[in-house]
């Protein structure tokens, strides 16, 4: 909400997800955590696919969703004024085009995040058109010394890996987004179906000072000196479509 706050140009979609009460991290407060989507275009339509939980598993006792946005993106303008088509090709040039824009969070249990993985691709499955999806998957991504790959399961549904189809991945270039302040994991990732990535970037490393006596919490450790966005980078794939 705050985020809303700061770009009221942009629509925003929110859905709560859970609340916990945390003592692990800091004084003890409660948590209230959900999954959001900020658009500078039209927001169609909104759903929230409730996924997999095992409350018997104690790795997995936080509901998780995943939300569903579609998107009406513009056609981009004409660079030629003089272009003399059809009716019917300029009727579709001014026509929106449909984007499904879908972002999660998924589980600490391995568990549960092979049956949400499943639950997602078989959902995107169901889609029509072009999709991404981008979360916070808590598993390797893309890595062989891993059973599990949120890659592999999401490829069924024709998923790809955004940071691959930029042309990354070779020596030196792993795309590691966690923790912000010194990446040794790659976790968060954007998949896509139907666009063109033509360039993947990682924000989010830079921090700033953190105020004398804050206490050392989440985003906000003092013993790394700085005060960053997240513990997470935020991974950035540029698409067209």
């Amino acid at each position: 909400l705050a985020l809303a706050g700061l770009r009221p140009d942009m629509e925003f979609v929110y859905k709560p997800a859970q609340m916990f009460e945390e003592r692990s991290q800091g004084p003890f407060h409660t948590v209230h955590e959900g999954v959001g989507v900020m658009s500078r275009f039209r927001i169609e339509s909104t759903s929230a696919l409730s996924l997999f939980l095992d409350r018997d598993d104690p790795s997995d006792y936080h509901q998780r969703l995943c939300l569903h946005t579609t998107i009406l993106v513009p056609p981009q303008e004409s660079d030629d004024d003089d272009d003399d088509d059809d009716d019917d090709a300029s009727a579709q040039e001014t026509t929106p085009k449909k984007l499904h824009f879908l972002t999660t969070h998924l589980s600490l249990s391995e568990r549960a995040r092979w049956k949400t993985l499943e639950q997602i691709g078989e959902y995107i499955k169901g889609l029509e058109g072009a999709v991404i999806l981008t979360g916070d998957f808590n598993n390797p991504i893309g890595s062989n010394a891993h059973a599990l790959d949120p890659t592999k399961i999401l490829a069924k549904a024709g998923m790809r890996d955004a940071f691959l189809e930029a042309g990354y991945g070779g020596p030196g270039q792993r795309g590691l987004t966690f923790p912000s302040w010194g990446p040794t994991k790659r976790i968060d990732a954007v998949y896509t179906r139907g666009v063109a990535v033509s360039e993947f970037e990682l924000l989010g490393s830079k921090s700033v000072e953190c105020s004398p006596g804050l206490p050392s919490a989440g985003e906000c450790c003092n013993r790394y000196n700085g005060l960053f966005a997240s513990d997470h980078l935020f991974p950035v794939a540029h698409v067209s479509f």
